[in-house]
């Protein structure tokens, strides 16, 4: 018997649900269309790879379906090889290894091929730099109560409006979970499904308390997690913490706690910033559930500490200042190869040499000279009071020295 996952796969697009803006993008596509390359991001269960396939019938096209995590480098070899234009489907893209990688590229700068790669991580964290600028980035949302609705309408299911919601709670808010399960019941009942039934029939299977009638999106627990910290908010910081951790999601709290504490505490504490990873190597090399103690005494730290994104700002200012047209001063130059000085590379002070150790020598290109990214209004630290005040010393004598 045919299983509910694969039975009620989208076979169009138009059958896809709870993706309404991405269905929509996809659908203006044909194949004599520019059609880019995607990357697919969003938790399990959202629809990608169900999207892509639909997207290939679409385009009515060949389509060649491969996992990261399985399949060898002869796969991905074989289907780049093919003579006809081709939809290759990359399951699990960010698994791909270096080699892997340098070869897709290579394809993907040709445009021989479309390649369709899907991933439940972060792609701008787990991906690299050179695939991301070769692709187009989708977001799937997580499915909401009201699709997940329509899935066990669709399956059939004769079940009772209070055992639906209890259904796709057990379910994790998951829509391939939420199959299985249909399936359980199909095979162990021939009635109309209550919530009395269900208690009994999967007491021994829920997969985590934490559930609730809001489902339990992933990037909006670590978006509150930050922000109940951000707002010193202790006991919501906690609760958050919490909820991530019984959803199993302690290495997505290690990366982002570690990230508020060098944004958002930054030089107001910069103590903790050390303790944050340091309470985050615990809790990786202990695991779950005793991850939860050190990963608990860096959010109560990070909670209460003052804050400051002083650090944070000044690098998002020069990070929008950036333009790669701007000349590096001659003294700052690489001058280690012969002939250097005949290209005008010279005047670099060594600042060990000078009797202050800080020389007054021009740093920033010419056509930067007036930039000012980080305000150190708000330092607390004596010593970082000092250094910064003998660089704006500095500055403004490389200034007067131009004028």
């Amino acid at each position: 018997m045919e299983k509910l996952t694969e039975n009620l796969r989208p076979k169009t697009l138009d059958e896809v649900l709870g993706q309404d803006e991405i269905i929509k993008f996809l659908k203006a596509f044909n194949k004599d269309t520019f059609i880019p390359h995607f990357i697919f991001q969003g938790n399990p269960a959202t629809g990608k790879t169900s999207t892509a396939l639909a997207f290939a019938k679409h385009l009515e096209l060949p389509t060649i379906q491969l996992n990261a995590a399985v399949d060898d480098k002869k796969s991905l070899v074989d289907a780049l090889s093919k003579s006809e234009r081709t939809i290759i489907i990359i399951d699990e893209i960010h698994r791909l290894d270096k080699q892997k990688q340098d070869l897709l590229l290579m394809h993907m700068e040709k445009g021989e091929h479309i390649i369709i790669g899907t991933t439940t991580e972060n792609a701008y964290i787990r991906l690299s730099w050179a695939l991301r600028s070769r692709a187009t980035i989708l977001k799937f949302a997580q499915i909401e109560e009201e699709t997940l609705n329509k899935i066990i309408k669709n399956a059939c299911l004769k079940i009772s409006e209070d055992a639906k919601h209890y259904l796709i709670q057990i379910s994790g808010f998951n829509a391939r979970t939420l199959l299985q399960n249909i399936d359980i019941c199909k095979t162990h009942c021939n009635v109309k499904i209550t919530k009395e039934i269900l208690e009994k029939l999967f007491q021994a299977v829920i997969p985590y308390k934490s559930f609730d009638k809001d489902g339990d999106n992933h990037y909006d627990l670590l978006s509150a997690l930050q922000k109940s910290i951000r707002g010193s908010d202790l006991d919501a910081s906690l609760y958050y913490l919490a909820r991530l951790l019984q959803g199993g999601a302690m290495e997505s709290v290690v990366r982002r706690l570690q990230i508020i504490a060098f944004e958002d505490i930054g030089i107001a504490a910069p103590n903790l910033m050390s303790l944050t990873v340091s309470a985050c190597i615990a809790a990786q090399n202990t695991g779950l559930p005793e991850a939860g103690i050190p990963l608990a005494l860096a959010v109560t730290e990070l909670a209460l500490a003052p804050k400051s994104n002083t650090a944070y700002e000044a690098f998002s200012h020069a990070m929008a200042s950036v333009d790669p047209s701007d000349q590096i001063p001659n003294n700052l130059r690489d001058a280690h190869y012969k002939g250097a000085s005949d290209n005008g590379v010279a005047g670099y002070i060594y600042p060990p040499d000078t009797k202050e150790r800080i020389p007054a020598q021009q740093y920033l290109p010419d056509n930067r000279l007036n930039d000012s990214y980080f305000d150190g209004i708000n330092l607390k630290d004596k010593r970082s009071k000092e250094l910064y005040e003998i660089y704006k010393y500095l500055r403004n004598a490389i200034h007067n020295t131009r004028e």
